[in-house]
């Protein structure tokens, strides 16, 4: 049977299993890393803990990922549950707090860097499978309702990108048939 860590609250996406410790803490993310580490080989990551807003953006977004991706030891198959929201990201180092002491970082911004994150992860490591993946929106106790234009992209089917039909939406910013 495989065993697969999946970091995260216990509600939204981590609802079906989550890890203790509060990934905003530095030390607690060490001691869950080093507890499941004890516990044998992991099969697979999924990086699924998350924060929106708050001083805790860039520990829960970014640092706790990195932080259990280098200090466990390698699982096949690494999952960062990352947001289409990335594109909107700044990719600068500068003036950031990675501590969470203050305010610094955008949920955009670190949605990038975990992306980048599972990018470099796919390239360091040849043997281990390394995705960032976009869920679109789920339900969370601060995100109950839907945005507005996300019932709109769920309801609609999407044409194969290799079909003319598919190539002339894209070309014209589409991302859905009407």
């Amino acid at each position: 049977m495989a065993r697969v860590l999946i970091t995260g609250s216990a509600d939204g996406l981590g609802r079906a299993a989550a890890v203790a410790g509060d990934p905003a803490d530095i030390d607690q993310t060490r001691s869950v890393a080093s507890q499941v580490g004890e516990s044998g080989p992991i099969d697979a990551v999924i990086h699924n803990a998350g924060v929106y807003s708050g001083p805790a953006i860039l520990p829960v977004n970014v640092v706790a990922p990195y932080l259990l991706t280098a200090l466990l030891p390698a699982p096949r198959r690494l999952i960062y549950l990352s947001s289409g929201m990335h594109r909107g990201g700044r990719a600068d180092l500068g003036g950031l707090d990675w501590t969470g002491r203050r305010s610094t970082g955008t949920y955009s911004t670190s949605k990038l860097f975990v992306t980048a994150l599972a990018l470099a992860v796919a390239r360091l490591r040849p043997g281990a499978v390394s995705n960032a993946v976009d869920p679109g929106w789920v339900p969370t106790r601060s995100h109950t309702r839907p945005p507005p234009t996300s019932a709109s992209r769920t309801a609609c089917s999407t044409p194969s990108p290799s079909t003319p039909e598919r190539r002339s939406e894209l070309s014209r910013g589409r991302s859905c048939a009407s």
